[in-house]
C-alpha cells in the first residue's frame, strides 16, 4: 500500500513537470542611475579696476577761426537785418566731459542758431558783395546771382534746414545757449540780428577724471557638478514555467476551417493612406562662418596703397592702416565678402603708435551708391573709450553712442578683439567678448564691411588688424 502511494505521487509530479512550458512575462524592475545637477559656490578673487580718484574742471575761451557778415537773414528779423557768422574748431576728445556755453546779449533782437559742422566744414564767406544780388534778372524777375553765388546759397540753406545739425536755437531772449560738445569738433554760430555784438562770449567748460588702478576683492558664483542617485523603473521580460493550459487559455488555437461555403466578402474601400508629413529642416541656431582672413595672403581682397596722408598694406602677416594727419580718418573695405544684412564680424586690433587715435570696424557701407553712408564702431585704447558713429550722404550725423569709457577695453598697445553684430535695426558692439552696448537705428539695412583708423589731436596713427571673421546671422 505504501509502495502504491509513493508511485502515485511520482507519477503526478512527472505529469506536472512534463505539462509545464516556458513563457516570457513582463516584470517591473527598479534600478538606479547617477545623474549630475549644477550647484554654485561663492568664490573670492581679486581684480584690477580703473577708479576715479579725483576730477579736475576748467573753462577755456574759444576764439572764432572764421568770421564774416552778410546782409541777408535766414529768419525774419526785420528789414535790413543781416547775419553775423562765427566759426569755431576744438578738440573735445581730450576731455572726459565737455560742454560749450554761449553768452548772448540781452539786446540782441532776432534769431541765433548754433550748428554742428563736424565732417561738414566751415561755411565760407559770400563769394561776392550783396550789391550785385539786388540787381533784377530781366528774364526771371528775381535777384541776379552767378552760379558760384547760387551754389553758396544752396549750401547755406542745406545746413540751416538740416535738423540733425542744429545744436541750439534762440530768439534773442535767452541769455545763454549750451550744448554737449563730446564728439563735436567744428561748429558755427549764425546771428541774424541788428546787433553786431549779439554774441558776448563762447566758452568750453570741461572736466577730466583722474583714473588710477586699484586692486579690489570681489565675489563670484562658480558652478560645479554634484552626483545624485536617481531611482528609476523599467519593464523587462523574464522566462517562467507555467502549466500549458494557462498558455492555451491566453492564446487559444485557431479553429479549424469549416467545409461550408463561405459567402464572398463585401467590397470595401481601401484604408486611407497615412498623411505625408513634409520634411522640415531644423532652424539654424548659431552663426555660420562666411569668410575669414588671417592676412597671410597679401592678395586676399583688402588692397594696398599710399598717399600723402598715410598707407594701407599687408605687414608681417597682418593688415596695417597708418595715418599721418591730425583729425583724419581712413578705412578700407573687403572686396570679397560682398554686401551683408544680418551678420557678425570680429577682428583683432593692435595699436602701434602712441597718440590720440582709434581703430574701428566700418559696416553697412553704401559703396557705389552715390554719396557715402556707413556706420563705424570705434575703440580708443589710449583713453579706454568706444563710440558708434553714423555717416549719412557725406555728412557726420549725431553719434548713435558718444565716446564712453569701459573697463573691458585693453589699454595702450594691448590687442582688443572688436565685434559687431547686426540683426535688423539692432546693432550690438563688443570688446574682448564683453558686450558694450546695443543701439537701434533704421538708416542703413545692408552694406559692405571694412577696417578703419582715425586720428584726433595727434598726427600719427598706426594699427594692425588680424584674425578677421565674418558670420551670417540668417
Amino acid at each position: 500500500m505504501k509502495k502504491l502511494g509513493l508511485l502515485f505521487v511520482v507519477v503526478i509530479s512527472l505529469v506536472f513537470t512534463i505539462s509545464c512550458v516556458s513563457k516570457e512575462v513582463p516584470v517591473t524592475e527598479t534600478y538606479y542611475e547617477t545623474e549630475y545637477k549644477t550647484e554654485y559656490r561663492t568664490e573670492t578673487y581679486t581684480a584690477t579696476e580703473d577708479v576715479v580718484v579725483r576730477t579736475s574742471e576748467g573753462k577755456t575761451s574759444l576764439t572764432p577761426i572764421s568770421k564774416w557778415y552778410a546782409g541777408i537773414y535766414f529768419k525774419a528779423a526785420g528789414s535790413g537785418a543781416g547775419t553775423y557768422y562765427y566759426g569755431y574748431k576744438m578738440d573735445t576728445n581730450e576731455h572726459t566731459r565737455s560742454e560749450v556755453k554761449i553768452s548772448v546779449s540781452p539786446m540782441a533782437q532776432g534769431h541765433i542758431g548754433v550748428y554742428d559742422l563736424t565732417g561738414v566744414g566751415q561755411i565760407p564767406i559770400v563769394p561776392t558783395t550783396l550789391a550785385s544780388w539786388r540787381e533784377v534778372d530781366p528774364k526771371t524777375g528775381g535777384l541776379w546771382m552767378t552760379p558760384g553765388e547760387q551754389a553758396w546759397l544752396d549750401n547755406l540753406n542745406a545746413i540751416l534746414t538740416n535738423p540733425e545739425l542744429i545744436l541750439g536755437y534762440s530768439t534773442g531772449q535767452v541769455g545763454e545757449l549750451s550744448f554737449d560738445a563730446k564728439g563735436i569738433r567744428e561748429f558755427a554760430i549764425l546771428a541774424n540780428t541788428w546787433n553786431a555784438h549779439a554774441v558776448i562770449s563762447v566758452r568750453l567748460a570741461w572736466s577730466d577724471d583722474i583714473i588710477e588702478k586699484k586692486t579690489v576683492t570681489k565675489e563670484r558664483q562658480v558652478p560645479y557638478q554634484v552626483p545624485v542617485q536617481v531611482e528609476k523603473q523599467r519593464t523587462v521580460m523574464q522566462t517562467k514555467k507555467v502549466p500549458f493550459w494557462e498558455v492555451w487559455k491566453a492564446e487559444p488555437a485557431a479553429e479549424s476551417p469549416s467545409l461550408a461555403p463561405v459567402p464572398p466578402a463585401e467590397e470595401s474601400s481601401p484604408p486611407p493612406s497615412p498623411p505625408i508629413t513634409p520634411e522640415v529642416e531644423p532652424p539654424v541656431t548659431s552663426p555660420r562662418l562666411l569668410y575669414e582672413d588671417d592676412f597671410s595672403n597679401s592678395y586676399s581682397g583688402w588692397g594696398t596703397g599710399s598717399d600723402d596722408w598715410g598707407k594701407f598694406v599687408y605687414e608681417g602677416g597682418e593688415y596695417s592702416i597708418s595715418i599721418e594727419r591730425t583729425n583724419w580718418f581712413d578705412y578700407h573695405l573687403n572686396s570679397v565678402s560682398g554686401m551683408q544684412e544680418d551678420f557678425t564680424v570680429e577682428v583683432d586690433a593692435r595699436k602701434l603708435a602712441q597718440g590720440t587715435d582709434a581703430a574701428g570696424i566700418i559696416f553697412r557701407d553704401q559703396m557705389g551708391q552715390g554719396k557715402w553712408s556707413f556706420y563705424v564702431f570705434w575703440v580708443d585704447s589710449n583713453s579706454g573709450t568706444y563710440a558708434i558713429q553714423k555717416y549719412i550722404k557725406d555728412v557726420w550725423a549725431p553719434d548713435l553712442k558718444d565716446f564712453t569709457r569701459s573697463n573691458y577695453i585693453n589699454r595702450g598697445a594691448n590687442t582688443n578683439r572688436l565685434k559687431v553684430t547686426c540683426k535688423g535695426n539692432q546693432i550690438e558692439v563688443y570688446a574682448n567678448d564683453y558686450k558694450l552696448t546695443t543701439v537701434t537705428d533704421t538708416s542703413l539695412t545692408s552694406g559692405y564691411i571694412g577696417l578703419a583708423a582715425e586720428t584726433f589731436a595727434s598726427s600719427n596713427a598706426h594699427y594692425h588688424f588680424d584674425n578677421f571673421k565674418l558670420y551670417t546671422n540668417d
